[in-house]
């Protein structure tokens, strides 16, 4: 969990890495990972600490804000 409002403890940036590791293809352009650290860091922060939960987010899009979730339907 987070030790306080801007800052995570080693296990959960280790946990962080590894969900955007796995989400991220290797042609991922530097937006895009920026984008999806930030949605990561946003959805942690809402109490969302299950690794497989957070990856199932961040691909398949549900974390997006509507206007862009429906954008890309």
């Amino acid at each position: 969990m987070p030790l306080g409002a801007c800052c995570f403890n080693p296990h959960d940036l280790d946990l962080m890495a590894r969900v955007l590791a796995k989400c991220l293809p290797p042609s991922a352009t530097k937006t895009e990972k920026e984008r999806q650290a930030a949605a990561l860091v946003c959805l942690f922060g809402t109490g969302i600490t299950n690794e497989a939960r957070l990856l199932e987010l961040l691909t398949d899009g549900s974390h997006k804000p509507f206007h862009e979730a429906k954008s890309a339907a």
